[in-house]
C-alpha cells in the first residue's frame, strides 16, 4: 500500500472559496451533531399520531 502527501498552494481567491466551503460544511455538520443525527431509519424513531 502506497501513501502520498500533497501540499497545496492556493491563490488568495482559491483560499477564500475553500474557507467558505469548509465553513458551510462545518455548519451543516454541527447542526446534525446537535440534533443527534436522527432519521426515520434509526431504531428508536417513532412517528406519533395526534389524537
Amino acid at each position: 500500500m502506497c501513501n502520498y502527501k500533497y501540499r497545496l498552494y492556493p491563490t488568495r481567491e482559491q483560499e477564500t472559496k475553500l474557507e467558505e466551503t469548509l465553513d458551510g460544511c462545518m455548519g451543516v455538520y454541527n447542526y446534525f451533531v446537535s440534533n443527534g443525527f436522527s432519521s426515520e431509519y434509526d431504531m428508536n424513531y417513532t412517528i406519533l399520531s395526534q389524537s
